[in-house]
């Protein structure tokens, strides 16, 4: 019999009943020989997946987006092919709405015990990976710096009361960019390199087929601009995928060297990442395969 490894973050946003947890326990439990585990603190998945996931044939996430995070950076280092079920219960759950993933436990239960499966891609900026999007500048620290309690009691609003705090702190980021053998250098607000069409749970790429694995990243950058009037393109530009804006910039791109003039911190998939000043970003096609 397969075994299969059921990882639970007992925190995440929305938490489920014990009745959900258990439907999909005693499913898993008739086909797999199963075993659970219930993360503690930050990195706990990352580090039980290291040290245990050898052991399984199938690995399932229950969690936020962090969570599952974690279990990519840890998958992508191990030599053995473990398959992945992830069943999404964050605030924002943006690579489960990407992925068209259920937040049904027993859905995918189901789904993962009929095996049905997909690839997808996944990024790399320097030594870190990430599922569908790394960020840098105004607002992209807004997910991690958000307390726990306030997410639980307010869902998604509690990521616009932290990101009004932010708007004193704005302030324009000079970049030099080489993507796919072109170059762009200017002054920016932020910058995400997106794998999908949805971050925080905004609609901000076209949607089309196999936007996960394509390998190609969707670039975009807010340009600054020190006339405040005009930042109300910033929100056009970015909420409106098909428009062309002057101070929103959009490009495609698989490999992407960024060089900044200040010491940048990077969100990747709503998680604290790297600081710095230089990164490497590399789209790894069809890098992992995920039940749904």
């Amino acid at each position: 019999m397969k075994k299969l490894f059921f990882i639970i973050n007992p925190n995440s946003g929305k938490k489920r009943s014990k009745n959900d947890l258990l439907d999909a326990l005693v499913l898993f439990s008739a086909n797999y020989q199963v075993e659970v585990y219930c993360t503690t603190k930050s990195m706990d998945c990352y580090e039980m997946i290291l040290k245990k996931g050898n052991e399984f044939d199938v690995i399932v996430i229950s969690g936020g987006d962090g969570t599952l995070n974690e279990a990519i950076n840890a998958l992508i280092q191990m030599n053995k092919q473990i398959e992945l079920g992830y069943i999404p219960t964050g605030t924002m759950n943006d690579f489960s709405k990407n992925f068209q993933l259920t937040p049904s436990f027993q859905e995918t239960a189901l789904k993962i015990i009929h095996g049905r499966k997909d690839v997808f891609d996944i990024g790399r900026c320097n030594e870190r990976y990430f599922a569908y999007v790394a960020a840098f500048g105004a607002f992209t620290n807004v997910s991690y710096e958000t307390e726990r309690n306030l997410k639980q009691n307010l869902g998604d609003i509690a990521y616009v009361i932290k990101a009004m705090e932010e708007l004193p702190n704005l302030h324009p980021i000079s970049i030099k960019m080489k993507y796919d053998g072109q170059i762009y250098e200017k002054q920016v607000l932020m910058g995400l390199i997106v794998n999908g069409y949805r971050v925080s749970g905004m609609d901000v790429i076209k949607r089309e087929e196999n936007l996960m694995k394509d390998g190609y990243f969707d670039l975009i950058f807010v340009e600054w601009t020190d006339n405040a009037l005009e930042w109300i393109h910033y929100p056009i530009g970015l909420l409106n995928p098909g428009l062309t804006d002057k101070f929103v910039k959009r490009m495609k791109a698989s490999h992407i060297e960024i060089e900044f003039d200040e010491t940048v911190s990077w969100t990747l998939d709503g998680e604290k990442g790297q600081e710095g000043k230089s990164f490497v970003i590399d789209n790894i096609h069809n890098a992992l395969s995920i039940f749904y």
